[in-house]
């Protein structure tokens, strides 16, 4: 189960006992808006949140059977980085599980199982139970093995991530020069 390789991670925070500080929220919202975290002021969250490691998979309870979301978090994670309650922390239990784990849990056939155990009474919020994620079958993988393929696939979900950030700067970059430009405030050379 993957329960043997990763272990729920649940420990609660308030930000809103903490106004002034600014937190990196890893919210449902956020996910779908580009998978970035979203900076706020612990006096505008007002809900109670999870502290988020490093190195974990965030699996969302949340609508599974409509919007798969499941979040790789690598090694770079801004100050103060918290997620939403609809997020279950997928923590390995040894750091060399992290990509295994993510990549199970994304096979498309894996996730649809999880999310079938869907439940609850309102049609737009359906959830489905931590146990429906920690009790799903895994294979135990040799130490060697899920090292190696640690190695191997790193580099590639890097790169991703890196592309993304990138891609998000650029579309910033875009979205403040691209009004100047057509009012004419911003002048081009050729």
């Amino acid at each position: 189960a993957v329960a043997d390789l990763a272990e729920h991670l649940k420990k609660s925070i308030k930000p809103h006992q903490n106004e002034e500080t600014l937190f990196n929220h890893y919210s449902i919202p956020s996910y779908d808006n580009g998978k970035e975290a979203v900076q706020e002021m612990g006096k505008e969250i007002k809900s109670n949140k999870y502290e988020v490691p490093a190195k974990c998979v965030l699996f969302s309870k949340l609508n599974p059977h409509k919007d798969k979301r499941g979040w790789l978090l690598q090694d770079h994670l801004p100050d103060n980085p918290i997620c939403s309650t609809e997020f279950q922390i997928v923590y390995p239990k040894n750091e060399s599980s992290l990509y295994f784990l993510y990549g199970w849990l994304s096979i498309k056939e894996n996730y649809r199982e999880i999310a079938s155990g869907v439940g609850g009474t309102s049609g737009s919020h359906q959830r489905i139970s931590p146990s429906e994620i920690f009790d799903f079958k895994c294979p135990i993988i040799p130490e060697v093995q899920l090292s190696k393929y640690s190695l191997e696939v790193e580099p590639i979900y890097k790169k991703q991530f890196n592309n993304q950030t990138q891609i998000r700067t650029l579309e910033k970059m875009r979205d403040t020069l691209l009004p100047k430009l057509m009012s004419g405030e911003v002048r081009v050379g050729f």
